[in-house]
C-alpha cells in the first residue's frame, strides 16, 4: 500500500501562494488595526480630559474665570486646575523630559513643520498622562473662536515617538463656551473639516468624531 502525500514541489508552490496572499493582505490588516487603536486611544483621552475639566470647574468655578497661567505660572496653573483630577506620570519643564528630541517636533499632515513648541514658558502646561500620552494645555482663559491661541490643547498619543504628524498621532482640541473640551473645528462644516485635515491636520480629531469615531476611507491616513 502506498500513502498519498504532497511532493516537495507542491509544498513549495503552496507556501509561495500563501506568502503572496499574506504580503497582499497584511499591510491592510495592520493599517486597519492601527486605525482602530488610534481611535480607541483618542476617544479615551478625550473622555479623560473632559472629566478632569468638569471636575476642576466644579471645584474652581468656570474656566473662563481661572487665573491666567502667564500670571500664575504654567506649572502652578497645572497644579491648581489639573493635577488633582488626572492620573499622570510627570510635568514637563523641558521638551526632553516629555521624550522629544526637538523643541518643535510636529509636522502638518501634508508636510511642513508646525510652528509649535513642546514647551512654551507659562503659555502652556505640558505633561505626560499615566498611559504615556503627551498633553499640552494652554494656560490662558481662552474663548471660543481662539482655538489656536489661548484655547489650544495638544494631544500626542505616543509622545516623543514618531511619526509626530498632525492627524496621525498628534491631535488638536479646544475648550468650548459650553465649558467642555471638543476637537478643534468641531463646529465647522464637514467640508472645511475634511479640507483642513488633509492639509494642516488640525481638524482631524473633529473629522474622526463627526464620522462616528471612525477613520473612514476619505481620511488622510498615512
Amino acid at each position: 500500500m502506498y500513502k498519498k502525500a504532497f511532493t516537495m514541489a507542491e509544498v513549495l508552490i503552496t507556501l509561495g501562494i500563501i506568502g503572496i496572499v499574506a504580503a497582499m493582505t497584511l499591510p491592510s490588516l495592520i493599517g486597519n488595526y492601527k486605525k482602530r487603536q488610534t481611535v480607541v486611544h483618542l476617544k479615551k483621552v478625550y473622555s479623560i480630559l473632559n472629566q478632569a475639566f468638569l471636575e476642576s470647574q466644579a471645584k474652581n468655578g468656570e474656566y473662563k474665570y481661572w487665573t491666567d497661567g502667564f500670571e500664575l505660572g504654567a506649572e502652578k496653573y497645572f497644579e491648581l486646575y489639573w493635577k488633582p483630577y488626572l492620573k499622570y506620570l510627570h510635568y514637563c519643564d523641558t521638551y526632553q523630559k516629555c521624550g522629544y528630541k526637538e523643541k518643535s517636533p510636529w509636522s502638518k499632515n501634508q508636510g511642513g513643520l508646525l510652528n509649535y513648541s513642546v514647551v512654551a514658558r507659562n503659555l502652556r502646561a505640558p505633561f505626560i498622562l499615566s498611559d504615556g500620552t503627551f498633553v499640552s494645555i494652554s494656560t490662558g482663559e481662552g474663548i471660543e473662536g481662539e482655538e489656536f491661541t489661548n484655547n489650544i490643547i495638544f494631544v500626542d498619543l505616543n509622545a516623543g515617538r514618531l511619526p509626530n504628524i498632525a492627524g496621525v498621532d498628534l491631535f488638536i482640541f479646544t475648550r468650548s463656551s459650553q465649558n467642555t473640551i471638543e476637537p478643534a473645528g468641531y463646529n465647522a462644516k464637514i467640508e472645511d473639516v475634511e479640507s483642513d485635515c488633509k492639509t494642516r491636520g488640525f481638524y482631524c480629531a473633529a473629522q474622526i468624531m463627526k464620522s462616528g469615531w471612525e477613520i473612514k476611507e476619505n481620511y488622510p491616513w498615512r
